[in-house]
């Protein structure tokens, strides 16, 4: 009998952990965000819809970053919250080559509603040298309170983030990016 009891007492101790470390990820949380989807692209020069202009004449961006490859890391969340102050986005992408890249964001005066939208860049340089993106993972937070975290692929649960060698200012705001034109419309207003 007493054998029976710690194990019950072993399971369900093991089921609330289990319970709490799954809840933190991709699933709505009592604060009234959360995170939707995560996507990853790549855009080029033709995306951008600046051919006509001469690359000089577009904040004096080289021809490497008018030309090449830009990986885009996109989070899309909602609020059932009407309105906050402040929502902060901590963005973690794993390159190839084992770097993660990790930037903040904090937007600003954020409306209740399904669909808000937080994206950050990798410049072609960047993609060459550590290699394309195999993983991401949002956190959104308020006021320093994690509100959810989600992953890209959805194929590991664990913090991978903490393991690698981390690099910060690498990703860029699409003001940053040759796409700062086409790209802005959809997202928040940024501080």
């Amino acid at each position: 009998m007493r054998h029976y009891k710690l194990f019950v007492f072993v399971l369900i101790a093991f089921l609330s952990a289990s319970v709490a470390s799954f809840a933190q990820y991709g699933t709505k949380s009592a604060g009234g965000l959360h995170i939707k989807k995560i996507r990853v692209d790549t855009l080029a020069h033709g995306h951008s819809g600046f051919e006509g202009f001469e690359p000089q004449g577009l904040a004096g961006l080289s021809q490497t970053a008018l030309r090449g490859k830009w990986g885009k890391v996109e989070v899309e969340y909602s609020s059932s919250i009407d309105w906050l102050d402040e929502v902060q986005l901590t963005f973690y992408v794993l390159a190839q080559g084992g770097t993660v890249f990790k930037e903040r964001m904090t937007q600003v005066n954020v409306a209740g509603g399904p669909s808000h939208y937080a994206a950050f860049y990798l410049h072609p340089t960047t993609l060459q040298r550590f290699g394309e993106i195999q993983k991401v993972a949002v956190e959104i937070s308020v006021a320093g309170e994690n509100q959810d975290t989600d992953q890209w692929p959805q194929t590991s649960r664990k913090e991978w983030w903490n393991q690698y060698p981390v690099k910060e200012g690498l990703l860029k705001k699409v003001t940053e990016t040759p796409f700062a034109l086409s790209e802005a419309d959809p997202h928040e207003d940024m501080k």
